[in-house]
């Protein structure tokens, strides 16, 4: 549980004659009602947070009082109307209050008290007003990106008080539409998505969308397509036209034509990119400038400077769009096609110069053009490969069968026993035993014949003359003896000479392969190409970074330059031209977009 909302629109008039306020006490039966609820909350669910129903004056006093017990204000909004605006209101005037409704009912201070000040706000609900008795004007547009340019004064608002009043900030944003509910007329005036039913008859028979999915989908897109998306607001400059929107039958204020967001990622990556949605809710058009190099400047320094491209679509705020199923719509790509809804869409190169100066974008009247630079072909510096673990060797050949000696000593051929008077007391042999090997102790035998033992395979060669075994008390010799103690004896007959000294890594009654020479040639040959791999890759990701870091510092010092000769351009003999100044800072949090289906 994270969010726990207490009551819908108790402060409503029809609900006054129960949830009555006492101005004179501050208190009001609402509150008196859900402090108990509240500590309770507060003991089940420590971590939800609480939000109350804001209210008149008189309500939020009440509410004050016992501020330590919820974390948030709740409110709905629906409008306009001819009820709560001028009736005597024109075309242009119905579509500029229309598109700038959000942004008209969230910059405001409101007469608070200060205990409340710094809780943030829920607007749970909000859409266009659906006033039977009142009434409004443009009901033919509802399928169409008028209501989109409603619903987008809602977001910007919701942004541009984020970033300017983090205190008072809407940190929840919800966009109320019904489907399958009331009736298939009355849900389909009120929603962006109209669903199948086979329960209620009028509904229809596949899944359809209007004119406010298109642009929901599109701007959503941007807003949410990563775990790294940011948005803030676009601050105007003073040269930019302004309009005068009613916020109530007796009350109005000043706004600037244009409303814009900037869509980003903290963390720039191939697929990521920066956008910008303007309104402009006049009913002139009216040329801009953009600053993207703030923007840009962590996606050029990873990209390159080359390769980008300004995507621009533009819609009509009074395009009526309509119902289509959604089957016959392309939703894989941005801006959808086949939609219910014409955008102009146009794509140009932008030269590497443009990236640092201000971008010319001319908004027409009563828009809404989504701005996307992106770079289609990136350029990247080269990830340098993950270490691959080293080729298996191949599967060794049977061996032939070990010699039963230790393991850790190389095998050495069948020894003949000991003289006699060699061997310890305790080893002599009995006297009665016969002797098996001759009596003097200096002449070797003439043809010694190993002992037996099961036959190798294959055989390995016998020395003709083994050096002697010594008891195992004694150390074992490193090589053969070269020659025995003299004797009186005859001289010896003649015998090959004695076997060279083992090698260290190959005992050598087992020769060696020539598959295993080639193997252990070929895992040579694989070790130095990886190597050489390795130095190529590393070499090539220096060089880019160095191309890359040169690049930015001389960007870094052309925008210095150009900063210093002027600071805003503006000025133009066909249309009025603002400019947006840099949108560097903090960015806002992604604000979740709630899509409520009942």
């Amino acid at each position: 549980m994270e969010r726990i909302e207490l009551g819908n629109e108790l402060n409503y008039a029809k609900y006054r004659s129960v949830y009555t306020v006492d101005p004179g006490n501050q208190t009001s039966v609402y509150m008196e009602k859900i402090a108990p609820l509240c500590q309770r909350i507060r003991e089940r669910f420590p971590a939800a947070q609480i939000g109350v129903v804001w209210g008149s004056i008189d309500w939020n006093r009440a509410l004050a009082r016992h501020a330590h017990l919820f974390d948030a204000l709740v409110k709905h909004h629906y409008g306009p109307n001819k009820c709560s605006y001028d009736s005597s209101l024109d075309t242009n005037g119905w579509l500029s209050a229309t598109a700038s409704y959000g942004r008209s009912k969230l910059n405001f201070d409101p007469d608070l008290p200060d205990e409340l000040h710094n809780k943030p706000w829920w607007i749970t609900e909000f859409g266009l007003s659906q006033n039977i008795d009142c009434g409004r004007h443009f009901q033919e547009l509802d399928a169409g990106a008028l209501r989109g340019a409603h619903w987008l004064s809602w977001l910007l608002g919701a942004i541009e008080r984020y970033q300017n009043q983090p205190g008072e900030s809407v940190r929840m944003l919800t966009y109320h539409i019904f489907s399958s509910h009331w009736s298939p007329d009355n849900d389909r005036a009120t929603s962006l998505v109209s669903l199948r039913s086979d329960d209620y008859p009028g509904y229809p028979g596949s899944s359809e969308v209007n004119g406010i999915a298109q642009i929901f989908a599109h701007v959503s897109a941007l807003a949410l397509r990563d775990a790294n998306a940011q948005m803030r607001t676009v601050d105007v400059s003073a040269e930019c036209p302004t309009h005068v929107v009613q916020t109530g039958k007796s009350s109005s204020k000043t706004f600037s034509c244009l409303h814009a967001a900037a869509f980003g990622s903290s963390h720039p990556s191939r697929d990521s990119s920066a956008s910008f949605v303007v309104v402009n809710a006049c009913h002139q058009p009216v040329g801009t400038n953009l600053d993207v190099a703030d923007m840009l400047a962590d996606e050029t320094l990873l990209k390159g400077p080359s390769g980008w491209e300004l995507v621009t679509t533009r819609f009509n705020i009074a395009d009526p769009g309509g119902w289509k199923s959604l089957a016959e719509i392309g939703v894989s790509s941005l801006p959808w096609t086949n939609g219910s809804l014409t955008p102009v869409v146009s794509t140009r190169a932008l030269r590497r110069a443009e990236l640092d100066a201000p971008l010319e974008l001319g908004m027409d009247a009563f828009s809404i053009t989504i701005a996307t630079i992106r770079n289609a072909n990136p350029f990247l510096p080269p990830t340098p490969p993950s270490p691959s673990p080293p080729p298996r060797p191949p599967p060794a050949e049977p061996s032939p069968p070990s010699p039963p000696f230790p393991p850790t000593s190389p095998p050495s051929p069948p020894q003949a026993p000991l003289p006699p008077h060699l061997l310890p007391p305790q080893l002599l042999p009995p006297p009665s035993l016969p002797q098996t090997q001759p009596s003097s102790p200096t002449t070797p035998p003439a043809s010694p014949s190993p002992p037996s033992q099961p036959p190798p395979s294959p055989p390995p060669p016998l020395p003709t003359s083994p050096p002697p075994t010594l008891p195992p008390s004694l150390p074992p010799p490193r090589s053969p003896p070269p020659s025995l103690p003299p004797s009186p004896s005859p001289p010896p007959s003649p015998s090959p000479p004695p076997p060279a000294a083992p090698s260290p890594r190959r005992p050598p009654s087992v020769p060696e392969s020539k598959e295993h020479s080639a193997n252990a040639k070929t895992e040579r040959i694989i070790g130095a190409t990886v190597g050489a791999g390795f130095a190529i890759v590393a070499l090539a990701y220096g060089i880019a970074i160095r191309r890359m870091l040169l690049d930015a510092g001389k960007r870094a010092a052309s925008r210095a330059a150009r900063l210093q000769e002027a600071s805003v351009q503006c000025g133009s003999s066909i249309q009025p031209v603002c400019t947006f100044p840099s949108t560097k800072g903090e960015p806002a949090q992604v604000l979740p977009v709630h899509v409520n289906s009942i």
